[in-house]
């Protein structure tokens, strides 16, 4: 990502949502890096324990949904 001049990218939460991809879930964290915050949202995985075995780093926090509510969810 390109440095957008007079902003922190401290400040720049990243929110990345994830269902049954915990391999490319880690890959996407190393490419992401330490320079934001992250929050990964875990919409409903059929295999929760895969997603939380991803290792986060100290900057990342994880929220898991108990019922799926990405794009492909219709009520």
């Amino acid at each position: 990502m390109a440095d957008l001049p007079g902003l922190d990218p401290a400040l720049i939460t990243v929110v990345i949502p994830v269902r049954d991809r915990p391999e490319a879930l880690g890959r996407l964290l190393t490419c992401i890096g330490d320079r934001h915050h992250v929050i990964v949202v875990d919409d409903a995985s059929r295999a929760p324990a895969a997603i939380a075995g991803v290792v986060l780093p100290p900057w990342c926090r994880a929220r898991r949904a108990e019922a799926e509510r990405g794009p492909r969810h219709r009520p």
